[in-house]
């Protein structure tokens, strides 16, 4: 993910995150032989409470050496504070008795710069680096997250990519005109409500048990594996999210505050259109036909997956029944 170098603290993000009361994001590993000075987080705190000024100071320090690392992610150098950017500097000199203050030279030159080749990154590698900081700085899972990619109806780079994103928006207006009995314009309505994630990689997490269900989504390419999470590495498999299927419609409609199940993405990359889950539930208390579209859609949903469950039990059943062949045993259910 990254390197540490000289005189820069290791575990800055998870300072912020509070490494204290939470398990270390990341694995560091020494190159070559090194000396690391380390203090207690409980030691910290005592000292603290005696004397904050430490705490500013240490904290002052933390936050510079973020954006030391920052900088470095976008292919900058930090070179300390440039004292030619100030508008206003003193002007006394040896003789003066005291203290006067006045515009700077404009022309006078800057700090030089550091004559050491800094390596520029590309958007996608400081994209994934900014990332992954900002998971560690939050205790998350640092693991890949959906693209930023824009609304698929509005201008993209080029014709083909425009001509693959509007095939996922006629997919989309389709499936709600057939499944909620309302018109393209009523459709379109609904889609501006809402925004597109294109997840990019296999087994991503949208969402992960026990985690605030934020969004309410339909599946429009690939297909994403409900898991209930067992311990930290194992997990059970309950169901596949197919395409034109709802992701989190229980969590949604039961208004979970905690994510029942782990979503992960089952395809190589899927394209999911998702709503805000705060946000659509306030505007179906405004909007009644918004509310009856919204509740007509969980219901398909749900009828439809009850289906499948039931289905697939019913041939579990079909193929262990039946008289046992030669040398097989009968099979016996509780």
């Amino acid at each position: 993910i990254a390197t540490v170098v000289p005189f820069e603290f290791i575990d800055s993000y998870e300072y912020f995150a509070r490494g204290g009361e939470c398990a270390s994001q990341v694995i560091v590993k020494a190159t070559k032989d090194s000396a690391v000075i380390r203090w207690s987080y409980a030691a910290l705190d005592d000292i603290y409470q005696k004397n904050p000024r430490i705490q500013s100071c240490m904290l002052a320090m933390l936050g510079q050496d973020l954006i030391k690392k920052f900088m470095r992610m976008a292919g900058r150098e930090y070179i300390g504070y440039d004292d030619s950017s100030d508008m206003i500097r003193r002007l006394d000199g040896a003789m003066s008795c005291f203290r006067k203050a006045g515009i700077q030279d404009p022309h006078e030159s800057a700090r030089p710069t550091p004559s050491t080749p800094v390596v520029s990154p590309t958007f996608s590698e400081i994209v994934t680096s900014l990332r992954y900081a900002n998971a560690r700085l939050l205790a998350l899972r640092a693991n890949p997250l959906e693209s930023l990619n824009p609304v698929p109806n509005q201008p993209a780079s080029n014709d083909d990519e425009l001509d693959y994103d509007s095939q996922h928006m006629k997919k989309l207006v389709a499936f709600l005109t057939s499944g909620l009995d309302i018109d393209a314009e009523d459709a379109r309505n609904m889609v501006k409500l809402g925004k597109w994630r294109h997840v990019r990689y296999m087994h991503t997490d949208i969402v992960r048990q026990g985690e605030c269900p934020y969004y309410l989504g339909v599946v429009i390419e690939g297909k994403v594996d409900a898991l209930t999470e067992v311990s930290d590495t194992q997990n059970k498999f309950e169901s596949i999210v197919q395409e034109n299927e709802l992701l989190g419609g229980v969590d949604f409609q039961n208004r979970n505050l905690k994510a029942r199940q782990t979503y992960k993405v089952r395809s190589e990359g899927a394209v999911i259109f998702m709503w805000e889950s705060d946000e659509l539930r306030r505007l179906m208390q405004q909007d009644p036909r918004l509310n009856t579209a919204v509740s007509k859609l969980l219901r398909n949903d749900h009828s439809s997956k009850l289906m499948v469950s039931v289905s697939s039990q019913e041939s579990r059943f079909a193929l262990c029944s039946g008289p046992a062949g030669p040398g097989q045993h009968t099979t016996r259910f509780c």
